[in-house]
């Protein structure tokens, strides 16, 4: 067996005291970059996910669970590098942090919506405010809350890819300006 197959089986994934999934024990450093790789399996078959996730940790973990699901992952540490790219796949499902740098979770997706009106998106966070999912439910974005127990998150990114959940979004206006 090889050394980093090795490090992935020994890689524990556990639910911090704080809400987030952490990574430990001999993990390979996936670091919140926008590094990308591929493990086939018949759930993913493939898929691309965006994790967009400040928290290397977190970031770290998702890009871990998602692979071994065999979604294709790519990460982006805030925002403003996410938005930095020209092109994004086709096939991508978009998982988006509320506390980000510089641009909440919200406003991002508005931004990317601006541009990709078919990617299908959902917002993640602890402690969603009334606002928030106000918010969140009149602009078809699913609030996926930490921390992230069970399959929740897979089953999430699954409806997303096949439904698309951004039918009938009104992509013109900031969210906040829609009424």
């Amino acid at each position: 067996m090889g050394a980093a197959k090795a490090a992935r089986l020994t890689c524990v994934k556990a639910i911090a005291a704080d809400s987030a999934m952490i990574a430990f024990e001999g993990a390979p450093d996936f670091g919140a970059n926008n590094r990308s790789s591929t493990i086939m399996t018949s759930n993913g078959a493939g898929r691309s996910i965006i994790v967009v996730e400040d928290d290397p940790a977190v970031c770290g973990s998702l890009k871990f669970s998602l692979e071994i699901e065999g979604f294709r992952v790519l990460t982006y540490p805030d925002a403003e590098t996410l938005l930095q790219q020209d092109t994004l796949p086709s096939d991508a499902c978009c998982v988006v942090d509320y506390h980000l740098p510089k641009m909440n979770g919200l406003d991002l997706i508005s931004a990317l919506r601006k541009r990709h009106a078919g990617l299908p998106v959902m917002l993640m966070t602890t402690h969603p405010t009334p606002k928030m999912r106000e918010i969140a439910t009149r602009e078809r974005i699913p609030i996926v809350e930490k921390p992230l127990l069970g399959n929740i998150l897979l089953e999430n990114i699954r409806q997303a890819l096949e439904s698309g959940l951004t039918a009938g979004a009104d992509n013109t206006k900031p969210f906040e300006d829609r009424t």
